[in-house]
């Protein structure tokens, strides 16, 4: 028999030193290829960008994502995922990198907010809720979650499959093992560690700018200039409801901001 230093397996690539960056670049050039094949639809006008995102999730994004609940992810790794889906998004869109338009702009147009990341992400988290859950007897969660005996040798150790959630989760082993025996905490766990809740998330960003409005709300509202007070108040207030959506209480206090305006004026 030869021996080798990697192979495929069950349409994953088995490397010697098990790192999962081979695969994940053998998979985007896998995904490149049908992206590749699919050409004639992206460049058809008659479809609408809703069917081709559709079209990209299923056929494109399934292909990239097989077997991606068994990665490692390192940072180089998901900045490959990144570019990559990024540049199908503007492929999808025929926006070219001289256009200067924001990665942010194109997801906007396309309306994905979760990312390739994401998915890996929850589908990992997933995994590990579903493997903790298992009977104590059963083998994958022995290899999972079991600790080996013994000593290693000098240098950085490997970044393991487990290092991934509990960097996401921010806890230890048993912590996450013990949130993972209940499904409802660890959905939330999973919310709250992924996709919009997540710590690079849209709704994390919106919470970011919110507290800035709040800030310079405050410097406005403690002023010493008293003629531009009120003027200055009611502007910046009617941007903060509007910001958080609140848009019949918006009204409501513009309305008193108002009268309270020509009050002063007076």
């Amino acid at each position: 028999m030869e021996c080798v230093t990697e192979y495929v397996y069950l349409g994953s690539l088995i490397t010697q030193d098990n790192d999962c960056s081979p695969e994940i670049r053998r998979r985007i050039n896998l995904a490149s290829q049908t992206m590749g094949m699919l050409k004639t639809i992206w460049r058809s006008r008659d479809i609408s960008i809703t069917t081709k995102v559709d079209l990209l999730v299923t056929c494109v994004f399934s292909r990239l994502l097989y077997a991606a609940e068994t990665w490692t992810l390192k940072a180089a790794d998901e900045n490959r995922l990144r570019a990559f889906e990024t540049r199908c998004y503007r492929r999808l869109l025929g926006i070219h990198w001289f256009d200067r338009v924001t990665n942010e702009a194109v997801r906007t147009r396309v309306g994905r907010a979760e990312t390739v990341v994401d998915t890996v992400r929850k589908r990992k988290m997933e995994l590990f809720g579903h493997i903790c859950r298992m009977n104590d007897e059963r083998m994958l969660k022995t290899v999972v979650t079991g600790m080996v005996d013994g000593s290693r040798g000098r240098g950085r150790p490997a970044r393991r499959w487990i290092d991934d959630i509990t960097k996401w989760c921010n806890c230890t082993i048993p912590e996450a093992v013990r949130k993972a025996g209940d499904r409802r905490t660890w959905r939330s766990t999973i919310e709250l560690s992924t996709g919009l809740y997540g710590p690079s998330g849209t709704w994390a960003k919106k919470k970011k700018e919110t507290k800035k409005l709040h800030a310079v709300y405050y410097n406005f509202w403690f002023d010493d200039d008293q003629w531009g007070f009120c003027v200055h108040k009611a502007i910046w207030i009617i941007d903060v409801y509007k910001h958080v959506n609140k848009f019949r209480l918006c009204f409501t206090v513009s309305l008193k901001i108002y009268v309270y305006v020509n009050i002063i004026m007076a």
